[in-house]
């Protein structure tokens, strides 16, 4: 089974960043729709309120 990748601009990508770090999802980084970087997690990500406390 094929894991989605979510497509995102480098503006939408950098400005929602905390975000796009929490999720389990790899992330294709577009810039001019054109795929410029992955973001591949390596692990599963703590629950909203303990990445809260980092922040």
């Amino acid at each position: 089974m094929e894991m989605p990748i979510v497509k995102v601009g480098i503006r939408e990508f950098r400005a929602h960043l905390p975000q796009y770090l929490m999720t389990s999802l790899p992330i294709a980084i577009t810039r001019h729709e054109e795929t410029i970087g992955f973001y591949i997690p390596t692990k599963h990500h703590h629950d909203k309120a303990e990445v809260d406390t980092i922040f």
